[in-house]
């Protein structure tokens, strides 16, 4: 399976959909840029944003990002007012100007993967599992994602200890219990972003403010302000899931096929299995200087 994944993305760029908790924390925004920046490349097509919190507002947010890189017909899914939400930042109050129609998530996916062509899809989960999990309760779904879904790049758990000591990741403790679905019944391939891979690769706002010279009023450089306003480092994680499920494993490392198991308190671990489907990122020595380079590259307008 592992090894049909990688020659399938030396093959074709993939068909993206980026699932994201957008509008909790700002590398949500920087993700979503180096996904429009990688479309302009032809590494990629941009099927759809889906979101999975309940805050109707973020529809809006997304919307405005993509209408300020040329996409403004990007579809764009959201979970239902119930699903379970973050913590919100400031930067969510600026979506209240952008008012369109969004569809629910389950449909986003249902329109992109039954367009797509075999083994062309590649989702990147950087929020909680509520809307990937959701999909898992309807067979035909689950056959379109076994015939359609190249692979699933999240970002959640953790496979190190963190500060000395097991580490429950937010996106897993949002929604554990659709966590659990996801890594006991996702039919095909799952990479993790472990919390300690974007932990280790902190990138610097001064950097991104300076990439946006000359483009005050871009939605990125806003969301960046209204975040902080003071310079700061911030952990890279959901870039990680970005970078990796686009390339065929030359910055990061990767573990041995595995199985990755959510604890009802949150906490993830990881077996090495030779017929299982997930694995997870692992940190190069000496990549963190490359690695940052791209994520700057990839962010900038």
């Amino acid at each position: 399976m592992w090894s049909a994944l990688i020659a399938g993305c030396l093959l074709a760029p993939p068909t993206v959909i980026f699932d994201t908790d957008i509008g909790s924390d700002i590398d949500d925004v920087f993700a979503l840029a180096m996904l429009h920046n990688l479309a302009d490349e032809g590494q990629i097509k941009l099927g759809g944003v889906t979101i999975s919190h309940g805050d109707q507002r973020a529809g809006n947010l997304v919307r405005w990002i993509n209408e300020a890189y040329g996409r403004p017909n990007i579809p764009i899914g959201t979970a239902p007012e119930s699903a379970p939400s973050p913590e919100f930042s400031g930067y969510m109050e600026l979506a209240q100007h952008v008012e369109k129609p969004v569809l629910p998530a389950r449909d986003l996916y249902a329109r992109v993967l039954n367009r797509a062509e075999d083994n062309s899809v590649v989702i990147v989960q950087v929020g909680s599992s509520f809307n990937t999990a959701a999909l898992l309760s309807d067979k035909k779904t689950v056959s379109l994602i076994e015939k359609k879904v190249r692979m699933l790049s999240v970002m959640g758990g953790a496979f190190t200890e963190v500060w000395g000591r097991p580490h429950r990741e937010h996106n897993i403790t949002t929604d554990s219990r659709s966590a659990q679905t996801l890594v006991k019944s996702w039919p095909g391939p799952i990479l993790f972003s472990g919390f300690e891979i974007g932990l280790d690769l902190p990138i610097k706002s001064a950097d991104v403010v300076t990439s946006f010279r000359m483009r005050d009023h871009h939605p990125v450089l806003a969301c960046l302000n209204a975040w902080s306003a003071e310079p700061y480092e911030r952990p890279s994680w959901d870039m990680t899931s970005v970078l990796a499920a686009v390339e065929a494993g030359s910055r990061f490392g990767r573990s041995k096929p595995g199985r990755v198991t959510v604890g009802d308190k949150g906490l993830t671990s990881f077996e090495v299995a030779a017929s299982g489907l997930h694995r997870h990122l692992i940190l190069k020595p000496g990549s963190k200087t490359s690695i940052l380079s791209e994520f700057n590259r990839l962010i900038a307008p």
